[in-house]
């Protein structure tokens, strides 16, 4: 019995020296498959540890190395403690290390040649979040060889490297120290090249921190100055600071950014602010037209500022969108007045933004000027009066209807129940923000017409447009005429040109309509019915998507050299530029019919003609615009030159049916044996 117990017991202890004997000296384990760190591969199908070569089931050691390297795989350490000789990914194949809460991995010294290598010769990541940890106590290595592509990211947790740090060896490795990270190492190469190679980046971003033992800040200036140190992905743009003490450290910080909040609601603002370690100061409220209620509408420090973490972020917000229902506020007139004449609303309060939510009226017959910038919820001139409201928008005054604070929108309408005329000047705007009715014939029999004057300015209507009513006998009159702007995305009842819902007339007399898509089927079809007039005396261009982007455009402008100068799609200056340095000015290839963003094309050249002595000097002249002055002249010499008119006579106009003609003119014979002739061209 006592024999047997004794060979149970010399069995039992054989086995177990055997057993150990495996994990003796430095060997290789890998990781197959993506799973937890205390996994064992415990079969072909299972994912976990084991030495290569032998299938045995065990976890690398203090002496081994530990190799996360299985087609991309993933290893998540969490909740435990494990001690390697070294760990490697990226080697021959890509993995992943993924450390988190409680998760904490060291590296001994036994082994002295069991360094770790993010990145050996293809893709390894090592990740170590908040409540992670890792130790290095021999070289840590990012990117080793010139395949090697290796990425830190220290989400939080603490990566400590006591041996030698290299990011891009002679591979690529990029280190993002994040938010509440911390890396800690033993030094840096102080020639400012080899512990981060050109190409590679060390990059602390938010509040993350880097800690240097001893005194490193000209070694870091150097890296600073190399590009390869970066403080939220900017070069030069981090605080070294060194500590004196029992303890000499170097700490690197980011020169943090403020978040630009501004559009932002204030939760999402808050948030912004606080996760980049900053407080949110002061809240008050503002105004800003068009910003909905509770937005965020200034900050103080400016978006993309740098300040320190700590710092305190003020507020401004869009106010309140009050009163809660809306409330009526009519001009009553009947004098004439300036909009912001607060005694002539019956609210005894000017409506100058939507956030007061008034539902404003004009009524009562009277001339209301604005010259200011107004914004109001619900808009309607022209209610329950004869005549109408006189409303006027000039000096650079602009009004926009139908945006409410909270989000929503309502119509605006002109000539609600009387006849009324709304004028818009130079410089000027009237926009709505939904559609707009022009003569709505709100309890009321009686024909009235409704008239839009868009006198130089710019009238825009968000969505479609009413143009009076057959059914009630109101008449819409539309002009556009000293350069006006007149948008609409379209007409009630999607109108086909046919005028079937309209009731009125758009006199383009001079300017520019545009419409939403391609209009142009229902643009021609409107010139055709009546529906859109064109001055004859002007001819027209209409095209899709080529004057406005994604947009139908109708222009009717006099020929001019403004007007010419537009066309090129880029600012080509005045008359007396050269914007091609061609040595021809603008208003010669204006009036040449010359390409001014094209050096090679100066215009068609005049052209001299000797017939039997008879001198006759041909050039073009603009058929479309009157304006210009074609003078032909002479001078003997061109340095310096005298040129003096010629006194030639035109003897002959070929009209080409386009924008040129060609005129011959009548050279008188000159008295001297050599002289130079030109064209003048004036622009009065």
């Amino acid at each position: 019995m006592r024999k047997n117990k004794g060979c149970k017991l010399f069995t039992a202890i054989v086995a177990f020296v055997m057993m150990a004997s495996l994990s003796m000296g430095q060997q290789d384990f890998r990781y197959r498959l993506s799973g937890d760190w205390f996994n064992l591969r415990m079969s072909t199908d299972d994912s976990g540890w084991y030495e290569p070569g032998t299938l045995v089931p065990l976890a690398p050691g203090v002496a081994d190395n530990a190799r996360i390297n299985w087609g991309g795989n993933t290893v998540t350490l969490t909740n435990g403690a494990v001690v390697v000789g070294g760990m490697q990914s990226g080697w021959d194949s890509p993995g992943t290390l993924l450390i988190g809460a409680g998760g904490d991995l060291s590296t001994s010294l036994s082994v002295v040649t069991n360094n770790s290598v993010i990145g050996f010769n293809n893709v390894g990541v090592l990740t170590v979040e908040t409540g992670g940890s890792a130790l290095f106590r021999s070289d840590f290595l990012v990117g080793q060889q010139a395949s090697g592509v290796g990425t830190v990211n220290i989400n939080g947790g603490t990566i400590t490297v006591d041996g030698e740090f290299r990011a891009g060896d002679l591979g690529t490795g990029s280190i993002f120290v994040n938010e509440g990270g911390t890396l800690n190492l033993s030094g840096l190469a102080t020639n400012g090249i080899d512990s981060i190679r050109v190409g590679s980046k060390l990059d602390i971003v938010g509040t993350g921190q880097v800690i240097i033992s001893g005194d490193a800040e000209d070694t870091v200036n150097l890296y600073v100055a190399n590009g390869t140190l970066l403080g939220n992905g900017v070069s030069n743009n981090v605080i070294v600071q060194v500590t004196f003490g029992a303890e000499t450290n170097t700490t690197i910080t980011a020169i943090v950014v403020v978040p630009n909040v501004v559009g932002s609601f204030l939760g999402s603002a808050t948030n912004a602010i606080q996760n980049l370690g900053y407080v949110t100061g002061t809240v008050v409220d503002g105004y800003e037209p068009g910003v909905l209620s509770g937005a965020v509408i200034g900050q103080d420090p400016l978006g993309g500022s740098s300040a320190a973490p700590g710092t305190v972020v003020n507020l401004i917000i869009q106010e309140p969108f009050l009163p809660v229902s809306v409330q009526e506020n009519t001009w009553w007139g009947p004098t004439s007045g300036d909009w912001l004449a607060a005694t002539n609303w019956s609210a005894g309060v000017a409506p100058i933004r939507e956030t007061q939510n008034y539902s404003v009226r004009l009524r009562l017959g009277p001339i209301v000027t604005l010259t200011n910038s107004i914004r109001v919820s619900s808009l309607e001139v022209g209610t329950r009066a004869t005549p109408g409201t006189r409303l006027t928008i000039s000096n650079g005054g602009s009004l926009i209807g139908g945006g409410r604070a909270n989000g929503g929108t309502i119509h605006c309408s002109f000539g609600v129940s009387a006849e009324t005329v709304v004028t818009v000047q130079t410089n000027s705007l009237l926009q709505t923000q939904s559609f707009a009715i022009l003569g709505h014939g709100i309890g009321t029999p009686t024909d009235y017409t409704v008239t839009l004057n868009i006198d130089g300015g710019s009238f825009i209507s968000k969505d479609w447009m009413g143009v009076g009513y057959l059914s009630k006998q109101i008449w819409g009159v539309i002009n556009v005429d000293n350069g006006g702007y007149f948008e609409v995305l379209r007409f009630h009842d999607g109108r086909d040109g046919a005028g079937n819902s309209t009731n009125g007339v758009i006199n383009l007399n001079h300017g520019t309509m545009v419409m939403n898509g391609n209009a142009t089927n229902f643009i021609n079809g409107a010139i055709a019915n009546g529906f859109i007039a064109p001055n004859p005396d002007t001819p027209y261009t209409l095209d899709y998507n080529v004057t406005t982007a994604g947009k139908t455009t109708l222009r009717l402008i006099p020929a001019s050299y403004t007007a010419w100068a537009e066309t090129w799609g880029v600012d080509i200056g005045s008359e007396t530029d050269d914007y091609d340095n061609d040595q021809a000015d603008n208003l010669w290839e204006y009036a040449a019919n010359g390409n001014p963003t094209n050096a090679q094309d100066t215009g068609v050249a005049p052209v001299l003609a000797n017939d039997a002595g008879v001198l006759t000097y041909t050039h073009l002249v603009r058929a479309d615009d009157l304006n210009l002055v074609y003078t032909v002249q002479t001078t003997g010499i061109l340095t310096p030159a005298n040129w003096v008119d010629t006194g030639s006579t035109v003897i002959g106009t070929e009209v080409s049916g386009g924008d040129y003609n060609t005129v011959t003119n009548l050279v008188s014979p000159v008295a001297v044996d050599q002289s130079f002739l030109r064209v003048e061209v004036d622009n009065p």
